[in-house]
């Protein structure tokens, strides 16, 4: 693969996979507000609603793989990540909570190469008014001078541009509409429907959720969503002609003049929320799509695929061996 790839690949896997999550924030066409919820514990409240305890703490693990191959061949790009969170709030002034997430680790290959592995130690802030809006996000830019900082140098240039505090932000934001933004103040009744628009311009073109109904999740009575993000199928465009056209220089072949003939792309997944708190439990993501190109001598196709895993811990940080 080329050491420059288009803006789409260098994205992944940060945000690549939240696809287009990470295009730009979002917000909900005429979301209803919402107060407290109106019951705690095993009952079913009748709308998600976030409310945050005092003294919340949880630790984030965010799994992500993502996989291009050129059928047929043996040529296959993959990328996998493994961020882990520690994050705990704390009320603030105008009737705001702040969410302090320290990232610990940050774990980043391209093609089984390291990109990032260390422990960053760097906090980014999320604020949230009472009726669950984010309203601001803070420490982008030490956080991204950090994480390059750690890059390997041989991935120097590629990790300036993957963790941009553009990028970053873009990933934070998309994720806390996803798991609360476009769900806070929605009916949790089984079955009910709908769906979640985009700002103009981005990829990303409408969210649709879907309840399925409830389950156990350790002492709360979780709800389980069905999320598929329809998304402009263009956006892997860029990818499948790059990988088509290193693939065809590998093989002695000057790069040819290429044309993207069709393409589909989609992503789902499921929710487990907390409808009472809007405290996530646990998340997966995938998706999938093919791309074909055609050359001037025969058409290619590029198959896409990739799964992002969320795990949460609720409680107090771990104490470790032996301390006091």
């Amino acid at each position: 693969m080329s050491s420059h790839p288009p803006r789409l690949w260098r994205s992944s896997p940060f945000a690549f996979a939240l696809l287009c999550a990470a295009c730009g924030t979002t917000a909900v066409s005429g979301r209803p507000k919402s107060g407290v919820a109106e019951m705690q514990g095993r009952q079913q409240p009748a709308r998600f609603a976030q409310v945050v305890p005092a003294g919340t703490h949880y630790a984030w693990d965010e799994r992500r793989t993502f996989d291009a191959t050129l059928v047929g061949t043996s040529r296959t790009v993959r990328d996998e990540s493994d961020l882990r969170w520690d994050v705990s709030t704390h009320p603030s002034v105008l009737d705001t909570t702040v969410f302090d997430q320290r990232l610990v680790r940050a774990t980043v290959t391209h093609d089984g190469r390291t990109v990032v592995d260390g422990a960053p130690e760097v906090t980014v802030q999320l604020v949230v008014d009472s009726g669950g809006n984010l309203q601001e996000v803070r420490g982008l830019d030490e956080a991204s001078r950090v994480l390059r900082g750690l890059a390997e140098p041989q991935m120097r240039s590629w990790a300036d541009r993957m963790f941009s505090p553009q990028d970053l932000r873009s990933l934070l934001v998309s994720r806390y509409d996803l798991f609360v933004g476009h769900v806070d103040g929605r009916p949790t009744a089984r079955g009910t429907t709908w769906i979640a628009t985009e700002r103009p311009g981005g990829t990303t073109l409408l969210r649709r959720y879907t309840v399925e109904g409830t389950e156990p999740c350790g002492a709360a009575l979780c709800t389980r969503l069905r999320v598929r993000l329809d998304i402009d199928p263009r956006v892997v465009d860029p990818l499948a002609e790059r990988i088509v056209a290193d693939y065809l220089q590998s093989q002695g072949r000057p790069a040819p003049k290429l044309t993207i003939e069709r393409t589909s792309y989609g992503m789902g997944g499921t929710l487990l929320v907390d409808a009472a708190t809007m405290q996530t439990h646990s998340a997966t993501l995938r998706e999938a799509g093919r791309v074909v190109v055609t050359a001037p001598d025969r058409a290619y196709e590029v198959d896409v695929h990739a799964t992002t895993d969320d795990t949460f811990q609720y409680g107090p940080p771990e104490m470790p061996v032996g301390s006091l």
